[in-house]
């Protein structure tokens, strides 16, 4: 194990706990803000979720341009 894959496992971790606090929040009170933050999250989960299976799998990071880096 290297410090990518604790970090990727760590990023993975707090956009979970990210999205079950929204979650919860969104569910006591139903608000916009919340939805859009639960929803950001869940998006921030994906990506983290793609980047670190692709990262075990192959043992290299996924290829991306330059505009999508940033």
């Amino acid at each position: 194990m290297n410090i990518d894959t604790i970090g990727n496992s760590v990023m993975l971790l707090m956009a979970i706990i990210g999205i079950l606090v929204s979650l919860f929040h969104y569910i006591e009170t139903p608000r916009r803000g919340w939805l859009y933050l639960t929803g950001f999250f869940l998006s921030h989960f994906l990506s983290d979720y793609y980047w670190g299976i692709y990262t075990l799998v192959l043992h290299k990071d996924p290829e991306v341009s330059a505009l999508m880096a940033y």
